[in-house]
């Protein structure tokens, strides 16, 4: 990165949903994912934070799976990701609506 002069390495928005996408992928097919526990974001004391509003906080699928997902990346040329020397982009409707989306 350095030697390209980029400072910053961002996740386009579809990248962060095809991302979001597969975490969920992998939850789904775990017991925990049913828990109250904090691997599914549950807190009795925070609002917001009840039973039943999974967060996705670890990775399930994987070290192999997830070396994989980043080869992936890496070979299709970065494809997703946006490099800059910039400032970071704004949070916007589109960054709120995901992180919305990753609440539930």
């Amino acid at each position: 990165m350095w030697a390209h002069g980029y400072v910053r390495a961002e996740p386009t928005i579809e990248a962060e949903q095809r991302w979001t996408d597969h975490v969920k992928k992998m939850y789904s097919t775990m017991l925990m994912r049913k828990a109250k526990s904090w691997f599914t974001g549950y807190n009795s004391n925070v609002p917001g934070h009840e039973h039943g509003k999974t967060r996705y906080f670890v990775y399930n699928g994987g070290t192999p799976k997830y070396v994989s997902k980043i080869k992936e990346v890496a070979d299709s040329g970065y494809e997703g990701i946006v490099f800059g020397s910039g400032p970071l982009r704004p949070l916007g409707p589109e960054t709120e609506r995901i992180e919305e989306k990753m609440s539930k």
